[in-house]
């Protein structure tokens, strides 16, 4: 038996070299893949992030517009008009875009609706009013197109909550907890 060892020594040695390059090539293939799979993860989780945070913004901007404008009609305060920003002020959105892919079907679908709703309210701004002054970005709604404009916030808002909740629902343990 120790014959045969001797005789194959170089053949052994050359087989298990070969092996252990073999593994440790197989290790690193898959080491670099689960790397990848986590720096996805990650992106993933900073899309969802930077949405959900910036669809909060508007969300709670538009709750808070339509608490004002309600309590100035039912008091019947002095209102002239309301100077709505046509700013979207969608800047999240607008960088991730190219990453949106990285989401799931449902959750594009949602923050695609959210972000194009948005889009849409703020260009039907101009139905309901006209530019403040030519050198800002708001529109000036008068008080008989209030109404119009608290019911296209209502619209709204369900909206932005569904987008926000499908990607809470999709976001890592580790977002849901903080």
């Amino acid at each position: 038996m120790i014959q045969h060892l001797y005789n194959f020594q170089n053949l052994i040695v050359g087989a298990l070299g070969f092996l252990g390059v073999t593994v440790t090539l197989a290790v690193n293939a898959w080491l670099a893949r689960r790397q990848r799979s986590e720096e996805r993860e990650h992106e993933r989780e900073s899309l969802r992030t930077g949405l959900i945070e910036e669809f909060k913004v508007h969300l709670n901007g538009m709750q808070s517009n339509v608490q004002a404008m309600n309590k100035e009609l039912e008091e019947r305060q002095k209102y002239s008009s309301a100077h709505v920003p046509t700013d979207s002020m969608d800047d999240v959105y607008h960088a991730f875009v190219p990453r949106l892919g990285l989401l799931s079907v449902d959750e594009v679908r949602e923050v695609l609706n959210a972000a194009l709703s948005l889009r849409a309210f703020r260009a039907n701004l101009f139905l309901y009013g006209s530019p403040a002054d030519a050198g800002e970005r708001h529109v000036s709604i008068p008080e008989k197109h209030a109404p119009n404009l608290i019911q296209g916030y209502e619209n709204l808002i369900p909206r932005l909550q569904k987008t926000i909740e499908t990607l809470e629902a999709a976001a890592s343990p580790n977002r849901k907890g903080a």
